[in-house]
């Protein structure tokens, strides 16, 4: 319990008199379920939580982060969900006001970059935006079943995905030197933050907006770019550069997170880099928060 969020308590004291442990006695650590409503709008409390994510190569991802950053994550249970990119707030309806299933959902962020003094407010994508206004529209109704949106301040789940690993990748990946090195990089200026806004995909052959290239901008000087090494404010119309020869190319876009899952699922042990600790921790605690399930107890 002092491990999680939140502890969900289940009750018919509508007075909550009952005493509670010292562990659920710190402020917002205690959600009581009141189980005449649960039971009344039939809330399925016998199975497991629902896990949500845009895709579920990333409930697999989240999963394995957590495995690697709490040995009790073993312990979980999900019913995984992929939203599919814009439909996720829908998905996540259905899944709460449908289903009445208890609900974790991650979404990204879609940030392709990060504040400056002159545009201190980076733009959030439109999943994350729509997300979360369905989220708070069912936060509003009591009679349905608790759940938790979780939105990663990243572009993309291959963000939080380990150095490590993607060195381990280069051998069939030869082609992602140039954007892993330029990653590496990002990693050392403004403790790593660069690289949580880089787009693995595709890099950056032209940056449009103006507060995207006011970010990179600074960003290329403090790694000794010049103004030559800027982005085109427009898409070329032809392929004039190779990945190499862009001073932002892209890693991958050959089913990167897929491959990185599947060689993190033969470790016992993995650190993530310094800069994606916390995002690792946070998403180890929401998933033992939500999914973890003690082993059933008989007389």
């Amino acid at each position: 319990m002092a491990l999680v969020d939140q502890v969900f308590v289940l009750t018919y004291d509508s007075k909550r008199s009952a005493p509670l442990p010292a562990v659920l006695q710190i402020g917002g650590k205690c959600c009581y379920i009141d189980i005449s409503v649960a039971a009344s709008n039939d809330w399925l409390l016998g199975r497991p939580c629902c896990l949500l994510g845009e895709n579920l190569d990333d409930c697999d991802f989240f999963m394995l982060i957590a495995k690697f950053t709490n040995k009790n994550a073993a312990r979980v249970q999900f019913d995984s969900q992929h939203g599919g990119g814009n439909p996720l707030a829908k998905v996540l309806n259905h899944s709460v006001e449908k289903q009445k299933l208890p609900t974790l959902a991650f979404v990204d962020s879609d940030k392709k970059y990060g504040a400056t003094a002159t545009y201190p407010t980076p733009a959030t994508g439109d999943t994350a935006l729509s997300a979360e206004k369905e989220s708070m529209k069912l936060l509003s109704q009591s009679h349905l079943p608790p759940h938790s949106l979780c939105k990663l301040d990243v572009h993309e789940a291959e963000n939080l995905i380990p150095v490590q690993i993607l060195e381990e990748l280069l051998s069939k990946l030869p082609n992602m030197k140039p954007g892993l090195e330029r990653l590496k990089h990002l990693q050392t200026i403004q403790n790593g933050e660069p690289a949580l806004y880089y787009d693995y995909k595709n890099g950056f052959p032209y940056i449009k907006s103006a507060p995207a290239r006011a970010y990179w901008h600074s960003i290329l000087t403090q790694l000794g770019g010049t103004e030559q090494d800027m982005p085109p404010k427009e898409k070329p119309q032809t392929k004039e550069h190779s990945c190499d020869e862009l001073f932002f190319p892209p890693l991958s876009s050959n089913k990167l997170l897929e491959r990185a899952i599947c060689s993190m699922e033969g470790k016992t042990q993995l650190e993530p880099d310094p800069h994606l600790v916390p995002y690792w921790e946070n998403i180890s605690t929401a998933i033992l928060t939500w999914g973890f399930a003690s082993s059933p107890r008989y007389a």
